[in-house]
């Protein structure tokens, strides 16, 4: 990632400072703990494409950014609440066709930073190049129409392309991946949950949770 890109996300996404030092950790993939088969997924990838995206940033600082997917949800007041309990910034990837004014709202907080997350959730690997661009556009204009203008995109799944590239360039959107992988997807939840994000943590990470019910309860 170049310097500029990493100022531009430090500046703009939700950061939470981190309560002492940062644990060590299975680093057998550089600076990313991911899912196994979306590592391998990413490795046969070419870097002209994956430079495109952002997975982390660089700092020396101790910040992350934690962030949710898939909401709304049936989690999010919860989530929502236990964040502003504890005075913890976060932002949340939302699918755009199910977004309304009525459940945006407790989103609507200086803590939480609210960013596009697609419009049905699709897999772009599935779309062709018009398909992608309308998924895109779609997600955009819901958004602004309930007042909102989204900077950053994160693909369902963590799935990108050389059209989704090319679509989110063309709405001036980035493309936000991770580095860090909780698990929570994967009904990873309770002390093993909170024991894979701490001892695994380091500077700059950009965590993935989402709006489960099991996540909800820590």
């Amino acid at each position: 990632m170049n310097k500029k890109r990493a100022a531009v996300l430090i500046g703009t996404l939700m950061m939470i400072l981190l309560l002492g030092g940062c644990a060590g950790g299975d680093r057998r993939t550089g600076r990313f703990l991911l899912y196994e088969q979306y590592r391998t997924d990413l490795s046969r990838l070419g870097s002209g494409l994956k430079d495109a995206f952002v997975f982390s940033v660089i700092t020396d600082k101790k910040v992350v950014t934690i962030t949710f997917d898939d909401g709304p949800s049936k989690s999010s007041d919860k989530i929502l609440s236990t964040l502003k309990r504890l005075d913890t910034p976060a932002t949340f990837f939302l699918v755009a066709a199910n977004v309304t004014l009525e459940n945006f709202s407790p989103y609507r907080d200086a803590l939480f930073g609210t960013e596009l997350h697609g419009y049905l959730h699709s897999n772009f690997l599935s779309l062709d190049r018009e398909s992608s661009f309308a998924q895109v556009s779609r997600a955009r204009t819901a958004f602004a129409t309930l007042g909102i203008k989204p900077e950053y995109f994160r693909p369902p799944y963590g799935n990108i392309t050389v059209d989704l590239k090319d679509a989110l360039r063309a709405n001036n959107l980035t493309g936000i991946l991770w580095s860090l992988d909780s698990l929570d997807w994967n009904h990873l939840a309770g002390d093993k949950l909170v024991q894979r994000v701490v001892s695994n943590v380091t500077n700059g990470d950009i965590i993935l949770f989402h709006e489960t019910p099991w996540t909800a309860k820590r």
